[in-house]
């Protein structure tokens, strides 16, 4: 959740706190208050699987980056490195067993490393006797496997964060629009009443403030400080 939102939401939830406290037999007041109830339980549980998604997300991207560093600097090049021995007999495999760049994207990483252990069963009986035996090609494809899985899983969990960002807006729009028709209710209802309107102000706004000023102060490893790095 963005400091902006955080900030409505905050001073929103002030307002609701002063219309429980100052109750009115007014049905349109009552259903205002019953509005913002429901827009702030909507937004919050948006909050709520936004934060998970992003969790999700930051904890799929780096298991995925720890899987493909482990199968391209582990398994990967001890397959090229039999491929190249292979070669010396055979010069036509030169070609087949290449180191995959360690800066190529991620999608093309696996790309390429499905293509290399593709090869590898092909010459099994070429590579295995340089220590690229079927099993090491075997615990390779398992990891290249689990890599996949993590990249699937990150791009999930971004999709999914992604809907609940757009959920999350859309209600605390909801949210602002009961706050700005309250604020008209009580300009009326409190027109002779200046003490009980400036408490609707500093309850609508109080919280709001308070969140600002505690989203300038710097906090060590808070939220933002930690990117995902790049799932695709």
């Amino acid at each position: 959740m963005n400091g902006g939102i955080r900030r409505k939401l905050n001073g929103a939830e002030g307002a609701r706190d002063f219309i429980r406290t100052n109750p009115s037999e007014d049905p349109a007041y009552q259903t205002l208050g019953q509005r913002l109830d429901e827009g702030l339980g909507e937004a919050r549980r948006h909050a709520e699987e936004q934060a998970g998604k992003t969790a999700e997300a930051r904890a799929a991207t780096a298991l995925f980056q720890r899987t493909r560093k482990q199968a391209q600097r582990g398994y990967l090049r001890m397959i090229v490195k039999a491929g190249e021995a292979a070669a010396k007999a055979n010069p036509a495999l030169a070609s087949r067993f290449r180191m995959i760049p360690v800066k190529l994207s991620n999608r093309g990483f696996l790309t390429e490393a499905r293509a290399l252990l593709a090869t590898a069963v092909e010459q099994a009986e070429a590579i295995a006797p340089f220590g690229a035996t079927p099993q090491v090609v075997a615990e390779a494809t398992a990891l290249v496997d689990r890599a996949a899985q993590a990249l699937e899983a990150a791009v999930h969990a971004r999709n999914k964060r992604v809907l609940a960002t757009a959920g999350l807006d859309e209600a605390t729009a909801d949210v602002m629009d009961v706050v700005i028709r309250l604020d008209a209710f009580h300009q009326h209802r409190f027109v002779d009443d200046p003490d009980r309107l400036t408490a609707w102000r500093s309850a609508r706004n109080v919280l709001a403030r308070r969140t600002r000023q505690e989203s300038a102060r710097p906090v060590p490893g808070g939220e933002g400080s930690e990117g995902e790095g790049k799932a695709a």
